[in-house]
């Protein structure tokens, strides 16, 4: 049986959030530094003691160096602004965590785009992968028991789009909601103090979001590898808002932070927990059982090598990526960071590449 599986980046959060103006849309990583920087002037907290601008880069800041840098200093760094760093490093953090909250409350305030519920309904039917027939042509093959999707975005777009199209109940059982999608073992943040997790309802979509996401809370980076992720359990509908922004729910987080693992080449501290080195692996087991990786708004960065590494040892050379992008000088750098595989342009470099690629029903052909 053929496999596929599916990576989302800051670009498919982008194109979802397309119906709102071009400030009030989901950001992209160069995006966020301003946004996140504003958030923190206006709430009186001090700027980094290294500041953005001292971290260049292509066009602008350095966004992943400059948070690197302040997650985990380097040596020559004094101890005092050591702390001071880390201590900004949080700050920002909950900025991003705030500032991406903010803009999906304005994505969310208006209709989905026409793709994403479609998108989320085919992954939940479990999209056929493609296969090479003994002439070496792309064959689409039968329909998956489930579907992976392996996201590096925090916002909750893909939960709220399963929420709009998914049924309530699901073989005679009451459905869970969006936990349905996560196999992590995230407790509800209303079952504080209990011992009793969140299963796994019956979607047929896997949702693993290695970055974490702004819906979910944790101790911090200095807690223990078994530290519980708490969730605030979306139930229903696209447009319901985010039950910790309700009064009843502020005492429930106040001693929480969202956990969120910011966009930086270094990560070594978040991969302590437990639940989320569990969506690594099994990204990992998804990625090796694949035979097409389908990249959707995902430019695979080249200074995020622990992405970059996972991918290069388990999803094996020979095998097939369809670049699903705007951009059409992606596939290029796709071949050139993972060697090997068959990049395949199709869906690259064209207006509406996820529309495009649903209405020509995933096909292992081009339009």
């Amino acid at each position: 049986m053929s496999s596929r599986v599916f990576v989302l980046g800051a670009g498919f959060s982008k194109a979802a959030s397309e119906k709102v103006s071009a400030t009030d849309r989901l950001p992209l990583l160069w995006e966020l530094r301003e946004l996140v920087e504003a958030w923190l002037g206006t709430h009186g907290l001090p700027a980094p003691p290294f500041p953005a601008d001292r971290f260049p880069g292509a066009g602008g800041p350095d966004v992943e160096r400059w948070l690197s840098f302040l997650a985990q200093p380097p040596p020559w760094v004094s101890p005092a602004d050591t702390k001071r760093c880390q201590a900004a490093f949080i700050d920002l953090s909950n900025a991003i965590a705030e500032v991406i909250r903010e803009q999906e409350r304005r994505v969310i305030a208006v209709e989905p785009v026409d793709w994403l519920p479609k998108l989320v309904v085919k992954w939940n039917g479990g999209p056929a992968g493609c296969w090479e027939d003994d002439q070496g042509k792309l064959q689409p093959g039968a329909s998956d028991e489930t579907t992976t999707v392996i996201t590096f975005n925090y916002d909750t777009l893909p939960e709220r789009a399963y929420m709009q199209t998914a049924p309530s109940v699901g073989h005679g059982l009451p459905s869970n909601g969006a936990a349905d999608l996560f196999v992590a073992p995230l407790a509800p943040l209303e079952a504080r103090g209990l011992d009793t997790m969140t299963s796994r309802g019956f979607a047929r979509l896997q949702l693993l979001k290695l970055h974490g996401s702004i819906d979910w809370y944790y101790s911090g980076l200095e807690a223990g590898p078994e530290d519980i992720v708490y969730h605030n359990r979306i139930q229903r509908w696209w447009s319901e808002p985010d039950p910790v922004t309700l009064p009843e729910f502020g005492s429930i987080v106040a001693d929480k932070v969202p956990f969120l693992v910011p966009p930086t080449a270094v990560k070594t501290m978040a991969y302590r927990n437990a639940v989320l080195r569990s969506q690594w692996a099994r990204a990992a087991s998804a990625l090796a059982d694949a035979d097409e990786l389908v990249l959707m708004g995902f430019s695979l960065p080249p200074t995020d090598s622990v992405v970059l590494d996972m991918i290069e040892m388990q999803f094996d050379r020979g095998r097939h990526i369809f670049v699903v992008d705007s951009n059409s000088d992606l596939p290029d750098k796709i071949e050139n960071s993972l060697p090997g595989r068959q990049v395949h342009k199709c869906y690259s470099g064209i207006t509406d590449p996820i529309p495009q690629w649903l209405d020509n029903d995933g096909r292992c052909r081009c339009p």
